[in-house]
């Protein structure tokens, strides 16, 4: 039997950290680093580095369509 693959959200966004710290955003570390764009992550994960504080500005939002 084949397995059920998970559902991913399409939207991502980037953002750019007020820190360095670490994260998870896809079940593995990934680290982040003060004033540096990061890599284009979940929506969900980049609202939770906002609630967190650890975000300094948001660098691009997802896509509206």
């Amino acid at each position: 039997m084949k397995k059920a693959a998970a559902t991913v959200s399409a939207q991502t966004e980037t953002f750019i950290p007020a820190h360095d710290f670490a994260g998870y955003p896809f079940g593995r570390k990934v680290d982040f680093r003060a004033g540096v764009e990061s890599i284009p992550v979940p929506a969900e994960f980049a609202q939770l580095c906002r609630e967190k504080g650890h975000v300094a500005s948001t660098k691009s939002a997802p896509d509206a369509e």
